[in-house]
């Protein structure tokens, strides 16, 4: 693998691994949590957005320079 791609290869990663979090919250959302664990899921819940426009950024970066 050409070491060019190695940044879109990990954006998407990046993105694969947020999704899974997100689903696993959801899925979790009926079990009882700490005050702590509400803010932390809370925290990365808003980071949710800005974590995939940057990887999709990356990816789309590394596409248009590996054209």
């Amino acid at each position: 693998m050409d070491a060019g791609w190695v940044p879109a290869v990990l954006a998407v990663v990046v993105v694969v691994g947020q999704l899974v979090y997100v689903l696993a919250c959801a899925f979790s959302a009926a079990e009882p949590r700490t005050a702590a664990d509400t803010r932390r899921r809370t925290r990365a819940l808003r980071m949710t957005p800005w974590l995939l426009l940057v990887s999709t950024a990356v990816v789309a970066v590394t596409l248009l320079l590996r054209w």
